[in-house]
């Protein structure tokens, strides 16, 4: 096992930090342990060619609850069942910036309209509906139009993604941190992190970075730059402006002016203590950090 204090006291890792043990619907499933003050962290790994995440937790014989963050709340909601231990905390990667992207892209276009959210399921909503022979898929409310979303190409873009994610990934993006409330301010962000990092560089990784697209919460900030301060080899790229997937959805034509304007007035996310619209998260600048996975990582 690797060693580490409670808020990771580090040494250099001997071997790999997670053993792979199985594979369950499709997904790698891995397990490691670190030693802290309070007695052994597991840790569970969970791969498939969409992302990677980690989940801390120490043996219990009560059950905790399990929570997310959700940047529309700007909380870490619990979660329905209770999970059986100790839960501490969760961190999942996109295995790419296509990856991270194309989950925004459904969050955005597909779910608030009902559209299917992959090529396979695309393609077959496209062939049932033979009236649409323009390919424009058309949303109204009442008389008010809302805008449209153009079908064709929203597959061509998600059949672009499945194509990049099928080719073995060298970058990795972060797309959720979550602690529990009554371990936080901890060291856990930290630790899930690292920990991250570590299996991504015996993952074969190169570079590992925080949120692409515009939604790192102040916390999530604070990690990187304390980590910045431990580790040369992570770099601070401001000012950087993240992708804004709705204009990037708009300027490739998946959809119209119209509905860029309809998405921008909602998509609702909390950052720094502030509600904020997509399109008020499009004028903002986030610190942006990359993680050269080349360099020794020690934990």
């Amino acid at each position: 096992m690797a060693k580490t204090a409670a808020a990771p006291q580090v040494q250099e890792a001997p071997t790999r930090l997670v053993k792979m043990i199985g594979n369950v619907d499709g997904a790698e499933l891995g397990i490691f342990g670190i030693q802290g003050e309070g007695g052994v962290i597991k840790g569970v790994v969970k791969k498939d060619h969409n992302g990677a995440s980690i989940t801390l937790a120490r043996e219990s014989r009560r059950k905790t609850y399990s929570y997310t963050y959700h940047s529309a709340s700007g909380k870490a909601e619990r979660d329905a069942e209770k999970f059986p231990g100790d839960w501490i905390g969760y961190i999942q990667a996109s295995l790419t910036n296509f990856c991270r992207i194309r989950s925004m892209v459904v969050a955005f276009v597909c779910k608030p309209f009902n559209l299917p959210t992959t090529a396979a399921d695309l393609q077959k909503f496209i062939e049932s509906r033979p009236q649409e022979k323009n390919g424009w898929f058309t949303i109204g409310n009442g008389n008010k139009y809302l805008g449209g979303v153009y079908l064709p190409r929203l597959l061509a873009f998600f059949e672009g993604a499945d194509e990049s994610m099928s080719k073995p990934p060298d970058e990795a993006v972060i797309s959720n941190v979550t602690v529990a409330p009554r371990h936080q301010k901890k060291g856990y962000g930290t630790l899930l992190h690292l920990c991250l990092a570590q299996f991504l560089r015996d993952e074969g990784y190169k570079t590992l970075t925080s949120d692409t697209v515009g939604m790192n919460t102040a916390g999530e900030l604070a990690v990187w730059k304390r980590l910045k301060g431990k580790f040369p080899a992570i770099t601070k790229q401001e000012p950087m402006s993240h992708i804004c997937v709705p204009r990037l959805m708009q300027s490739i034509q998946v959809i119209d002016e119209e509905m860029y304007k309809t998405i921008n007035e909602g998509g609702y996310s909390h950052f720094g203590g502030r509600v904020l619209t997509a399109g008020q998260l499009e004028k903002i600048d986030f610190p942006q950090y990359e993680w050269d996975l080349s360099k020794p990582i020690l934990i």
